[in-house]
C-alpha cells in the first residue's frame, strides 16, 4: 500500500521559516511614476551624446551673462557722466561773478553742450530731472526747456514757444543762428519746435538723434506727468522748425547787458 506523501506547507518556497504570530507579511512597495518615469529616462539618456547640447547650453548662459555685464557697465558709465556733468554746470551766481566771468561761464558751458555732450549725456541729464517731476512745477513744454537750459549753466529762459521762435528768427536774421534746412544738418541738442495744427506751433523739444530722416527728440508733457520720446520724418507737416543753439541764443540777455556796461 503506496503511502500519500506529505504536502508542504504554501509558505515553504517564500519563507523557510513559519512566520511568528502576530506579524504580517511584508508587501512589495508599488514604486511611484515619478520613479518609474525616472528609471525610464535615466536608461535612453545614457544612450545619447549630450556634448552638443551642452556646448548650446554654454554659449546662451555666457552670451546672457556678457550682455547684463555689458549693461551693467553702460548703466555705470551713464551715472558717471552725469556726477561729472552736475560738477561742471553748477549755477551762476549774479553776486558772485562780474559780467565778464559770467561771459566766460556761458562760453564754456556752451561749448560743452554743443560739442563735448554726448546725445546719451544729454538724455540722462533730461532723465533724470523730468522721470520723477512735480508736475505742478512743469506746466507746458516751454517750462521744460527753461529747466534744463537752467540745469546745463545756459542764459537762455523764453517765456513761450512764440517767443523763443521770434528770438530765434531775429537772431536767424542777423547769421547769429541757424535754421535747419536739412536732416543732414540736424544735430543732437538742437531745438526742435512742434505744430499739432498748421501754423500753430505749440510744443518744443530737444533733438536726440537722426536716423534714416527721423528726427527723435525728446520732450514733457504734462498731461502724461513725465517726459518721452517722440520722432517725425523730416518733411512732415507737424515739424515747425528745428534751431541751432548757438551761443547767442545760449547767452539770452548777456549780450544786452554788456553792450549796456560798453556804452
Amino acid at each position: 500500500m503506496n503511502k500519500e506523501p506529505k504536502l508542504k506547507p504554501r509558505y515553504y518556497k517564500e519563507n523557510k521559516s513559519k512566520p511568528e504570530k502576530g506579524k504580517k507579511k511584508k508587501k512589495k512597495k508599488i514604486k511611484s511614476p515619478w520613479k518609474l518615469f525616472k528609471r525610464f529616462f535615466n536608461k535612453r539618456i545614457r544612450k545619447v551624446d549630450w556634448t552638443p547640447v551642452a556646448v548650446v547650453v554654454f554659449i546662451v548662459i555666457l552670451t546672457t551673462c556678457v550682455s547684463t555685464l555689458l549693461s551693467t557697465l553702460a548703466t555705470t558709465a551713464i551715472i558717471k557722466n552725469q556726477e561729472k556733468i552736475e560738477d561742471i554746470f553748477l549755477p551762476i551766481k549774479e553776486r558772485n561773478f562780474s559780467l565778464a566771468e559770467k561771459f566766460n561761464q556761458l562760453k564754456e558751458s556752451h561749448n560743452y553742450y554743443t560739442n563735448i555732450a554726448t546725445k546719451d549725456e544729454l538724455l540722462s541729464i533730461w532723465v533724470k530731472n523730468f522721470s520723477e517731476i512735480a508736475i505742478k512745477e512743469i506746466k507746458t513744454s516751454i517750462d521744460a526747456i527753461k529747466k534744463f537750459f537752467r540745469k546745463m549753466n545756459s542764459n537762455c529762459q523764453p517765456n513761450s514757444v512764440r517767443d523763443f521762435i521770434k528770438t530765434a528768427q531775429s537772431l536767424a536774421e542777423r547769421g547769429e543762428l541757424e535754421i535747419r534746412r536739412s536732416s543732414n544738418k540736424v544735430k543732437s541738442g538742437d531745438l526742435i519746435i512742434i505744430q499739432n495744427k498748421k501754423n500753430n506751433p505749440s510744443h518744443i523739444g530737444i533733438v536726440y538723434d537722426v536716423k534714416n530722416e527721423y528726427i527723435q527728440y525728446m520732450d514733457v508733457n504734462g498731461k502724461v506727468n513725465g517726459w518721452g520720446m517722440n520722432a517725425y520724418k523730416w518733411g512732415d507737416w507737424h515739424i515747425y522748425n528745428v534751431y541751432e543753439v548757438s551761443i547767442s541764443l545760449w547767452l539770452g540777455d548777456m549780450m544786452r547787458k554788456l553792450n549796456e556796461v560798453n556804452k
